[in-house]
């Protein structure tokens, strides 16, 4: 990420038809529940959010290059309106790279953004389905560079986060362990978008010395998610004393 724009780049299989008609419209997200997988995209807007930052993006994927343009107040076909657009020479481990050039607000706003992403957690890693690695270069406003990564390893019932960040002057790392635990909720109700499931997987994962396995409580308090971390409820501690006794009933 710049001052002016943020580049994302994947090495994601590539967009077929099906993924640009979805991108290119509303309600129609080409990403499926079923019965043994979920997604988090469901209502078709997700990618929408962009705009909020952006008022030009660049979406270049296997065959497919074009833009998307939309200001504030406009009517929204540009958010919908593919325009041709030439393509750009990738690296060759990548097959998707959307560029969002930013508005003129999202530029004065710079700092908050740049703010937004070195404050990214490493929980981030922890409950997606298929994503196991995520990096951040970010370019301050005086042009000094940073990056972020977090790479994820996982086993039956520990999973580590492992969390890097360098910058001009340092090298920080840190490797967090969490032990699992999963139970399946039975006979959800019916919803018109999820026809085929009637079960939901929890998860709950615990942050543990990776020696000792006893458990690592944060005083700043536990993220809720949904996929992602949406919120961290200070509200939501457990004692030392009831976390080791929960972990010697489950074991």
């Amino acid at each position: 990420m710049k001052p002016d724009s943020l580049v994302v780049e994947t090495n994601e299989d590539g967009f077929r038809r099906k993924n640009v008609q979805a991108i290119c419209s509303t309600g129609r997200s080409s990403k499926k529940a079923t019965k043994i997988d979920d997604h988090i995209g469901e209502k078709g807007f997700g990618f929408k959010s962009v705009f909020s930052i952006a008022n030009d993006v660049h979406v270049q994927s296997g065959p497919w290059s074009f833009r998307l343009r939309h200001r504030q107040g406009e009517d929204g076909l540009g958010m919908v309106t593919p325009l041709d657009a030439p393509p750009e020479e990738i690296p060759p481990n990548i097959t998707t790279r959307i560029v969002l050039h930013f508005t003129d607000e999202a530029r004065q706003d710079y700092a908050r953004l740049l703010e937004a992403i070195q404050d990214i957690p490493d929980t981030t890693l922890l409950f997606l389905r298929r994503l196991r690695k995520v990096q951040f270069t970010v370019t301050d406003i005086s042009g000094k560079r940073e990056r972020i990564s977090f790479d994820r390893y996982d086993s039956p019932q520990r999973r580590v986060v492992s969390g890097t960040r360098v910058t001009d002057d340092c090298s920080m790392f840190q490797d967090c362990t969490y032990l699992l635990f999963r139970a399946t909720r039975m006979n959800m109700p019916h919803h018109e978008r999820r026809k085929d499931r009637r079960e939901a997987e929890i998860e709950l994962a615990f942050p543990v010395d990776p020696v000792t396995e006893q458990p690592k409580l944060s005083e700043l308090g536990h993220h809720v998610f949904a996929f992602l971390p949406l919120q961290r409820v200070p509200q939501l501690q457990v004692s030392q004393e009831t976390s080791q006794e929960y972990f010697r009933n489950t074991f």
